[in-house]
């Protein structure tokens, strides 16, 4: 009996560590580039993340986290995107370097204090944002994030160069070393109102931070596209892990909706909604299982027709899938539909079969039993 605890104590362990090794598969490679605009060479650091496909088109997330914070943030945008169901898609991550001025400050200070801002924006939109560019597949989308001294820049990058990201993660910025004017230049918010990029800011526990946090909030407020949170509850080091995952539930939320916002008007405000997506995100973005949700919806209801419109739609742009097909078959089978729900899941057989699918031939076979 002992022994045996031991073999399932040990095919666990390998089970663990095949899942980690799984998850954790992570390329990062370091590359050099010589800045004209600082006049020295910068390197920094980029990951790729797991699977990744050098065939397949990227966002990116650029960081100025370095040091062992860079692969803390590696690990943990890693974690939460390795599976589709995860809070955000997975991302090429970028390490900022930090660029340097004439000085006696120490490098971390000099980045609060912002005397370097206009220098590190330039090498970055001139010099980094190109060369990753030249030589990554990516997307025409882009993120900035940064926590502590280093969050400074990236909320100096969203006032002054707004429209260079697509969104902006500032996490316990140390406000009050700042010497670049930071709130002064958050009162002229005005000039953010309209097309401001989304901008989470959130207040650490350093107590001097705290009323010029509520400063830049106030400032602000009408800029709708702007989340503040409070923090200071937690630890310091604490804050860089929370305050990322809260930035990135809130600001890829709209990728999973509510129902609630279709069931009145149907399938023209599912499209709506998606096409608003596509905007924000740059690329189409797939309202399969909202479509599908709609559908059993619809179906739950007695709504048949509706639920049948809105199925069609979603197998119209993949009439060969397995998956799809099954969905339309239990949905007619909800509506009390039995004999098209067996020609549906015959049909779905059929394909399934064709595809040498077993796992989907099982599923079937167990339907077609139960009805």
């Amino acid at each position: 009996m002992m022994k045996l605890k031991l073999i399932e104590i040990l095919i666990l362990l390998l089970m663990a560590l095949a899942l980690q090794a799984r998850v954790s598969a992570i390329e990062i490679q370091t590359h050099s580039l010589l800045s004209q605009k600082a006049s020295s060479t910068l390197n920094f650091k980029v990951a790729l993340p797991s699977g990744f496909n050098n065939k397949k088109a990227y966002p990116v997330l650029y960081t100025t986290a370095g040091g062992s914070r860079f692969d803390s943030f590696v690990h943990q945008v890693n974690w939460l995107s390795h599976v589709t169901m995860g809070p955000l898609p997975q991302f090429i991550i970028v390490n900022v370097p930090q660029v340097t001025v004439e000085s006696d400050m120490h490098p971390k200070y000099m980045a609060a204090s912002g005397i370097a801002n206009t220098l590190q924006l330039a090498v970055l939109e001139h010099e980094i944002l190109p060369f990753i560019e030249a030589h990554f597949k990516t997307e025409d989308f882009r993120l900035l994030e940064g926590y502590s001294s280093n969050g400074n820049f990236v909320f100096y990058t969203y006032l002054t160069r707004n429209t260079l990201f697509d969104g902006y993660f500032v996490h316990s910025p140390a406000l009050e070393l700042d010497q670049s004017g930071l709130i002064t230049q958050s009162n002229n918010s005005h000039l953010l109102t309209k097309n401001a990029k989304p901008m989470y800011l959130s207040l650490g526990p350093f107590v001097n931070n705290r009323a010029l946090f509520q400063t830049i909030q106030a400032n602000l407020s009408k800029v709708k596209s702007a989340r503040f949170e409070d923090l200071s509850q937690h630890n310091f080091l604490s804050v860089a892990t929370v305050s990322l995952n809260a930035s990135i539930e809130w600001f890829f939320a709209d990728l999973s909706p509510d129902l609630a916002l279709f069931t009145a008007q149907g399938l023209p405000s599912v499209k709506a909604y998606y096409q608003e997506l596509e905007l924000k995100y740059k690329k189409p973005i797939d309202a399969s299982t909202s479509l599908i949700d709609l559908s059993f919806y619809y179906a739950q209801h007695g709504q048949a027709q509706q639920a049948l419109d809105v199925i069609d739609v979603v197998i119209k742009g993949q009439p060969n899938s397995v998956f799809y097909l099954t969905r339309k078959a239990l949905i007619l089978k909800t509506l009390g539909q039995i004999v098209q729900s067996k020609d549906a899941f015959e049909q779905a057989k059929i394909v399934a079969f064709k595809n040498q699918d077993q796992d989907a031939l099982s599923f079937i076979n167990g339907e077609l039993a139960k009805l």
